[in-house]
């Protein structure tokens, strides 16, 4: 099962957050093959941008850290692929994040000060990089895109 996000709009506003979207991982297990996408639109190339990817996870979850493959396409066409380690709990195995009970959604650095170099639709494939075909206790993985304040460029 592929899973998708909405296409989002980058726009002109005062808020940092240009784009922030979830989506949701099967119940039964994140299959490694299968990828979480969000697409986005970039409208104005003009400043660079920070990245970052949510992980909203469970008590299900069996490890302390998630590796992901991450690739995002261009409206070229052009594909840059990365990988990002999450750490998602202490060395005492306490989650780390934010929210109640077992739920927890952490942000993770993605690419900071990241160039958008064309107008036009972006696609972000995310994959669970475990040595697990079916990674359980992970619920949702999203996308934060935020301005970068004038003053830290």
């Amino acid at each position: 099962m592929v899973l998708w996000g909405g296409v989002l709009f980058i726009a002109s506003c005062t808020s940092p957050a240009i784009v922030e979207d979830y989506v949701a991982v099967d119940p039964d297990g994140w299959n490694r093959e299968e990828p979480a996408i969000i697409q986005f639109e970039v409208e104005e190339m003009n400043n660079p941008v920070n990245m970052g990817i949510y992980i909203r996870n469970n008590a299900m979850f069996p490890f302390r850290n998630l590796y992901l493959f991450t690739e995002l396409k261009a409206p070229n066409g052009l594909i840059a692929r990365d990988t990002v380690n999450c750490i998602l709990a202490n060395n005492r195995g306490e989650w780390l994040g934010e929210g109640m009970g077992s739920l927890k959604t952490s942000l993770h650095k993605y690419q900071l000060k990241a160039s958008l170099p064309e107008k036009g639709v972006y696609e972000l494939k995310i994959y669970q990089g475990m040595r697990v075909e079916e990674l359980k206790g992970v619920e949702d993985v999203g996308l934060l895109i935020e301005r970068i304040p004038n003053n830290s460029k």
